[in-house]
């Protein structure tokens, strides 16, 4: 065994792929026997506790291996990453999370979940991220964690690996290795494809950029907050927020305040609503409080900016 596999929370080795079944069953969250390496294929994982409640799991950092963790059903969870929280609500089959070498994870459950997780070395993202690409990988890479947002085909992959462990030939190894490397090159494939729309984007996709924007719009008139928002996209609260400001130049906040007032201005250009009943339309808790946003951002209280348009198109 060498030291680099070694840490205080486990007893994972290297050994021959062949000495292990195809997918482990495993005992303590996130650990197996079998740790490949260079670049082999990942070994995989299959976490299915007993125990239904609340419940807290850690797990060390590993020093030279990815962690990908795919779950099988759906609880909620809030997920520290070396204390930062990265996730905290509802997530569903075919969540996924990344956590790279050295990274240490906490997970804080609602109720027992099911999941595959696999792990693979660096060597491994790097001669994987160099077939897909053809060119040579960059300096620092690491695979994006997509902090348990969904993607039903790593779903669909992650079951499938759990019916290897019940096939009894002698190509279940070979098996469990080919789907384990379709999840990796999934999670490339899906990097690679969003790294030229983030570019544009200044960090967020355009598809999310789109979902945030129209989950606004359709709430208008309810209570939103910056944690609703992350979820629909399927981002951690301050990963959305950043990531959001530099795609627009707005906070979320003050884009869904702008969204509020050009909703109120439509309103305002008729007659058949009174200010009260237009600041709940558009979210706002009271009147007083919609006149004194609307005031901030156009300079003018909203029964004057009533009584101009209706001067000036008459």
């Amino acid at each position: 065994m060498s030291d680099s596999s070694r840490d205080s929370c486990s007893d994972q080795v290297t050994s021959s792929r062949n000495d292990f079944p195809p997918i482990e069953q495993e005992t303590e969250w996130r650990r197996i026997v079998y740790l490949s390496h260079d670049d082999r294929p990942p070994g995989v994982g299959h976490w299915n506790p007993s125990h239904q409640g609340p419940h807290d799991l850690c797990a060390q950092p590993l020093p030279d291996h990815y962690t990908v963790d795919v779950l099988l059903n759906a609880t909620r969870i809030d997920c520290f990453k070396d204390r930062d929280l990265i996730r905290s609500g509802s997530v569903r089959s075919g969540s996924t999370q990344v956590t790279a070498p050295g990274e240490k994870i906490r997970c804080c459950f609602e109720r027992a979940s099911e999941a595959v997780h696999l792990f693979a070395t660096q060597s491994l993202v790097v001669a994987a991220y160099e077939d897909i690409r053809q060119s040579r990988c960059p300096r620092g890479f690491r695979l994006r964690d997509p902090a348990f947002s969904v993607d039903p085909l790593l779903g669909r992959l992650a079951l499938s690996l759990t019916d290897v462990g019940r096939l009894k030939c002698p190509f279940a190894v070979a098996y469990s290795e080919n789907l384990a490397m379709a999840v990796l090159a999934r999670l490339m494939e899906m990097q690679c494809r969003d790294e030229p729309e983030r570019r544009r984007q200044g960090g967020l996709v355009r598809w999310r950029l789109n979902r945030a924007i129209a989950y606004m719009e359709a709430s208008l008139g309810e209570s939103v907050t910056l944690q609703d928002v992350a979820d629909h996209v399927g981002l951690s609260r301050m990963h959305f927020a950043a990531q959001f400001k530099n795609a627009t130049g707005s906070s979320p906040h003050q884009f869904l305040l702008s969204l509020r007032i050009s909703k109120a201005k439509e309103l305002l250009r008729t007659d058949q609503f009174p200010l009260a009943r237009i600041a709940v339309e558009v979210g706002f808790r009271s009147q007083a409080h919609f006149s004194v946003v609307f005031r901030k951002l156009t300079g003018v209280p909203p029964g004057c900016w009533r009584a101009k348009k209706r001067i000036d198109s008459a």
